[in-house]
């Protein structure tokens, strides 16, 4: 009995207000790319090259130290910002002024539309992801990212003890699958669970939820 009104006070406040809650459209790929080692950024789905540099004037396939990234058409687009050399990794408005850092060697990048003139960007490099957003007035904003949840959340100060992924749009929530390593536990197993990112208006950003429900998993060879 106990179990099952715990479960019940959880639902109710996983989705309670959904109705008046900023709704989000399912997560569109808009992006992704990536630095191999000694070479420049190469970009290989959804990707417009503005003004790049090659990393080898000799080698057009080494790729780009240098340039912006468009990703995404119209009001919407989402620019990327890099020079190898100064070490300068942004994401955001074609003017770096207003622009995100967000220093990674590969990225797969999204987008999510809202009923609030808002328009979500997650950044995903592998197992991590950061939500930046682009606000009605144009300004761009960091929201959270995994690596906060990681170490406010779960209390682990490594980052890669917790990776994160197949992020969705459930009942207009974000959800994401988290995978969680334990001294407990053998090197090839793990925890998995989910997490809740549930907006929240006072705040104008995200709260986590944890399901809290884990499963043992093992990494298949």
């Amino acid at each position: 009995m106990r179990r099952f009104l715990g479960l019940m006070m959880f639902i109710c406040l996983l989705f309670s207000g959904n109705c008046f809650a900023m709704q989000f459209s399912q997560p569109v790929q808009i992006g992704a790319f990536g630095q191999f080692p000694n070479q420049g950024f190469t970009f290989y789905y959804g990707t417009i090259i503005n003004s790049g540099v090659y990393f080898d004037e000799n080698d057009e396939e080494k790729g780009y130290k240098k340039g912006i990234a468009r990703m995404g058409d119209g009001k919407d687009a989402l620019y990327f910002h890099y020079d190898l050399d100064k070490d300068i990794f942004k994401f955001g408005d074609k003017d770096i002024k207003n622009t995100i850092d967000r220093k990674y060697f590969v990225y797969n990048v999204y987008k999510i539309n809202t009923d609030a003139e808002i328009v979500i960007y997650p950044i995903n490099p592998p197992l991590m992801y950061t939500f930046i957003a682009k606000m009605p007035n144009g300004k761009f904003i960091k929201y959270i990212d995994t690596e906060e949840i990681t170490k406010k959340y779960f209390k682990y100060e490594n980052i890669e003890d917790i990776s994160y992924g197949d992020l969705k749009v459930q009942d207009n929530i974000l959800t994401m699958r988290y995978f969680r390593k334990d001294k407990n536990l053998h090197e090839d197993e793990f925890f998995e669970g989910k997490i809740y990112l549930k907006w929240n208006d006072e705040k104008q950003n995200f709260d986590v939820i944890i399901d809290g429900k884990e499963f043992v998993k093992r990494l298949s060879v």
